[in-house]
């Protein structure tokens, strides 16, 4: 029997491979959203278009695979369901911000 422990914002288990496994699960949804909120054509320490639509895939191809299923507690599936309308928001509000800076610069 396990025992979890809250410390910041992630619960620890007294095992170390459910941490071990939550690691992996946390980094990968840490990555995804890092890869949906950076900016698009920076060069440096964000990732440029491709770059980003790769690790995406990656993601999405990781999250769908039998070693996720694994790891995950919930289903993969559902998580990556609410990953996928976390990038459809940050895109629209990228394409909501770039309208209003168009309209200002044109006084729209």
């Amino acid at each position: 029997m396990s025992i979890y422990i809250k410390t910041d914002d992630h619960f620890t288990s007294s095992d170390p491979w459910e941490n071990l496994a939550a690691a992996i699960i946390i980094k990968a949804v840490e990555d995804w959203r890092h890869a949906i909120n950076c900016q698009n054509i920076v060069w440096g320490e964000h990732l440029m278009v491709q770059d980003r639509l790769s690790a995406l895939e990656e993601l999405r191809a990781f999250f769908h695979s039998d070693w996720c299923g694994v790891l995950c507690p919930v289903s993969p599936a559902e998580m990556l369901l609410r990953l996928e309308r976390e990038y459809a928001k940050s895109a629209l509000s990228k394409i909501g911000a770039a309208r209003s800076l168009w309209n200002a610069q044109h006084n729209v």
